[in-house]
């Protein structure tokens, strides 16, 4: 039977008042003013001269040691009149530490609901309609504020202040009340020695989705306690279900969550957390033909790492791209929430082609080369495979113009030179039969040298234009004021001065 309901609240109030008197060195003597409405030739049992108020919201009970929130949730300010007092049901209560917490409220971590003994430290009973300390508690809402301690005879209850007039009594944990936070301090141990029963209450702990398997069970002192699987199918985006500890950061004892674990409840409620283990995500690397890239795993909301350009023959790396038509480039430091593919854009390096040109040839086929060079290609200079010829003349190479004045390279089929960035045409070189000189006066006869010189003076150049590159080593004649009158001597023709 609920305690609540078994006697009425006069009554009863009196009733765990009494029984709070031998059980609690904390209890009120009713001997006793700061309370809200004072009695007379009553003594403070809770004067001013024991606190000391810190400035930031909080007192110091000297007696206890412990330290006090001088508002109740909700409500802040010097004289806690900001705000509302929240009302809240004792699951909150217990909460409402956490968010202290969080918050490192007046530069502290360690807030908890007090217990009953804690609670009823603070009873001012000089007075009531409040029944405390109203300096040091200013707007302390009525009647009742939570502690920690589950009643003992009935766990769905849990203990409370009514500070309307100055007592504890056991109420329903469902119910909406208020809580004031403390910390530090003597402990006092929460009527463990008339607790028979303890709660275990399961945590989802951050999850997404699905429940907790079930919110709280009264087991008795010492029993064992089996862990329940997940059975209500909790989950959490980007990781997995990986059983419960007694502490959210799962630094506690931790159970499998396979519904066979086992361990002895002692006075103390447990609660049991849910714990997550990240998902870990594979990242693919696909180079569309290139050199290949290891694939990464990377977890839940981690980042993959840009790894080392691949290489393709005839491309030239362009980037990631988040999908197979590289519409949507990737941006390594991009959170990682899946399994990805990342493919590569290739571009393609430029190529340029050979052209041979017979260069008024009379006969036979200039020869071709099939072949595309990118720029930095090594290219072989083909021979005369087509057998080119022109009447009156003799084939001595190829020049890159078809007048001879560009670079010469000899027909044998060995000569080779490096692509720039464009395509080159190579011209037929003709020599003109009955005029072959030892032009430059070396003492041999070369057609890429002799022979080149004469053929440029055929196409009416001068000066440098016959000379450049053409003149071998050892020359007698080098200049063209050298070469032009030699050519007119020898050769029955006049060249321009």
């Amino acid at each position: 039977m609920n305690p609540d309901t078994r006697v009425g609240p006069a009554l009863r109030y009196l009733l765990v008042g009494l029984a709070l008197a031998f059980v609690s060195p904390f209890a009120p003597s009713w001997a006793a003013c700061t309370a809200g409405t004072p009695l007379a030739n009553v003594v403070e049992e809770t004067p001013s001269a024991d606190f000391t108020a810190n400035g930031d919201g909080t007192v110091i009970h000297l007696k206890t040691g412990r330290m006090w929130k001088q508002c109740t949730e909700g409500l802040s300010g010097a004289a806690c009149a900001t705000g509302a007092a929240t009302l809240m049901n004792w699951g909150a209560a217990l909460g409402s530490a956490v968010a202290a917490n969080n918050a490192n409220f007046a530069g502290h971590n360690d807030w908890r609901l007090p217990d009953i003994k804690e609670l009823v430290s603070v009873i001012e009973t000089c007075g009531s309609n409040r029944a405390i300390n109203t300096v040091m508690f200013p707007n302390t809402p009525a009647p009742n504020l939570w502690s920690s301690s589950t009643y003992a005879q009935y766990s769905p209850n849990a203990w409370a202040v009514n500070f309307t007039v100055g007592s504890s009594l056991a109420i329903g944990k469902a119910g909406s009340h208020y809580a004031r936070l403390v910390r530090g301090g003597q402990f006092a141990d929460s009527f463990d020695s008339l607790k028979t029963a303890s709660m275990v209450t399961y945590n989802g702990n951050g999850s997404s989705g699905g429940s907790v398997p079930v919110g709280s069970i009264s087991y008795a002192n010492g029993a064992t306690v089996t862990v329940l699987g997940n059975t209500g199918s909790l989950v959490k985006t980007g990781a997995t279900f990986a059983g419960w500890n007694t502490v959210s950061n799962g630094s506690g004892a931790n159970y499998p969550g396979s519904g066979d674990a086992n361990f002895t409840i002692g006075v103390a409620d447990v609660t049991l957390y849910a714990q997550w283990m990240l998902n870990t995500y594979t990242v693919s690397f696909n180079t569309n033909g290139g050199s290949p890239v290891a694939s990464q795993s990377v977890l839940y909301n981690g980042t993959a790492t840009a790894p080392a350009a691949p290489t393709k023959a005839g491309s030239t790396f362009a980037g990631w791209y988040a999908d197979a038509g590289l519409t949507s480039a990737f941006t390594f430091g991009t959170s990682i929430s899946g399994n990805v593919t990342l493919y590569v854009n290739w571009t393609p390096v430029p190529t340029y082609g050979v052209a041979y040109d017979g260069n008024s040839r009379t006969g036979g086929n200039a020869p071709a080369d099939g072949n595309s060079y990118p720029t930095g290609a090594p290219v072989t200079v083909l021979g005369n495979a087509g057998n080119l010829v022109k009447t009156g003349s003799t084939f001595v190479g190829w020049n890159t113009a078809a007048n001879g004045s560009g670079t010469s390279y000899p027909g044998t089929g060995s000569a080779t030179f490096t692509m720039g960035s464009g395509s080159v045409t190579l011209f037929a070189l003709w020599s003109t039969g009955g005029c072959t000189l030892d032009v430059d006066g070396n003492g041999v006869i070369d057609a890429l040298t002799d022979g080149l010189m004469l053929i440029r003076a055929q196409f009416g150049l001068t000066g440098s234009a016959v000379t450049s590159g053409a003149v071998a080593a050892g020359a007698a004649r080098s200049t063209w004021a050298q070469i032009q009158p030699y050519l007119n001597a020898n050769c029955g023709t006049s060249f321009a001065p």
